[in-house]
């Protein structure tokens, strides 16, 4: 509203154009008219393809009426060889047509009693029947295919007797009248097909303007598409026009522009930027308060972590503890293991010198190897 006034839709204000924020204006006003070119081109792309639909239309009735009306005028032109065949009083200008028309009406007759002949088809058998079909299929079709002929034998005459009009021609009512048809049918004919060119003119101009920018759909979307971004940043500007308006600061230098109505709004503008101000310090409260409660969660994880380390460390001390205490035991046992082998050794010497002693020849046979003590060492 602010900048809508600075934009001189209200006179009273052009002073502000001079002001420290008449920077907005330019930029205000080429965003609104791009907005209103945008609208403008598919207001006209709406109307073309309208118009494109409608020439379509037109086009399909034209084409329709054409074709309704060519085939009325090759009957005409039909018509007219046949009547001028028939006459005599034509024989010098039907005469290099006259030979052909009678062998295709020639013909035309034989294959047409052949046709009947085999139409008849009561008291024979199915093979019989089947053949005769066949044939006559195949008579038929050639009977067809040379009517046709005949047919276009005949207006081909009819065309160039009309064309021509030799003198004749004004003295006999039939084929006096039938031209008169056929000049009325050639107008008519001939303003259509003008009337059908001027609308594939159109419509081809109309065509050629969409350019390869694709169809009027596409082009409709991709205006529509840029009146949004166009719309976002006239808003964007306008938010950053207001916010400076509003500012305490700058309210002497908008003063002039500020009406009655308008004080309503600046009042609730400030209780809104208030009411902003404290809920952003609520929110920079939860945040920190967020960060706090993530920081202790994290102290407690790892102190749960260290709770963890302790205890398989005294899981370890024990267990040394106990291998030492094992290795000990051990020790002792080996200990108590050789003493035992050396009261074996001295035992077994014993008795060896308690031999030695009662042989007669008074020599000590295991003296020396009685005298030899054998010692471990002890493990650990």
């Amino acid at each position: 509203k602010l900048l809508s006034r600075l934009n001189g839709e209200e006179p009273d204000h052009a002073d502000q154009l001079q002001g420290p924020f008449a920077e907005y204006r330019p930029d205000y006003q080429r965003l609104l008219k791009e907005i209103a070119d945008s609208e403008d081109a598919i207001r006209q792309i709406e109307a073309d393809a309208a118009r494109i639909r409608g020439l379509d239309e037109d086009i399909q009735r034209n084409e329709q009426q054409n074709s309704g009306q060519n085939k009325e005028l090759s009957a005409a032109y039909v018509k007219l060889g046949e009547i001028i065949l028939e006459d005599p009083g034509f024989e010098s200008f039907t005469a290099p047509y006259k030979r052909q028309a009678e062998a295709l009406t020639a013909k035309i007759r034989s294959l047409e009693e052949r046709y009947e002949s085999f139409e008849d088809k009561n008291g024979a058998n199915v093979f019989v029947w089947i053949s005769k079909s066949a044939q006559s299929m195949v008579i038929r079709s050639f009977l067809a295919k040379t009517q046709d002929n005949l047919r276009r034998l005949e207006g081909s005459l009819g065309e160039k007797f009309f064309l021509t009009q030799p003198p004749e021609a004004a003295d006999h009512r039939d084929a006096g009248a039938l031209i008169g048809e056929i000049d009325e049918q050639r107008a008519a004919l001939t303003k259509l097909q003008e009337d059908l060119a001027l609308l594939r003119g159109e419509r081809r101009k109309i065509s050629d303007s969409f350019g390869s920018e694709g169809s009027p759909a596409k082009q409709i979307q991709g205006q529509e598409k840029h009146i949004r971004l166009v719309q976002d940043a006239l808003r964007d500007h306008c938010l950053a026009f207001g916010v400076k308006a509003a500012d305490p600061a700058n309210k002497k230098e908008f003063s002039s522009l500020f009406q009655t109505e308008d004080e309503a709004v600046l009042d609730k503008i400030a209780e809104i930027q208030e009411s902003m101000a404290g809920t952003n310090r609520q929110i920079e409260e939860i945040k920190i308060s967020l960060m706090i409660d993530e920081e202790r969660e994290s102290i407690e994880k790892k102190k749960k972590v260290i709770d963890e380390h302790r205890q398989r460390i005294a899981a370890g001390e024990k267990a040394i503890r106990d291998l030492e205490k094992q290795i000990g035991e051990s020790n002792k046992h080996i200990e108590e293991l050789e003493s035992f082998l050396e009261r074996i050794a001295e035992d077994h010497g014993s008795k060896n010198r308690e031999k030695d002693e009662e042989t007669p020849d008074g020599k000590s046979g295991g003296g020396q190897a009685g005298g030899k003590k054998t010692r471990r060492k002890k493990s650990g």
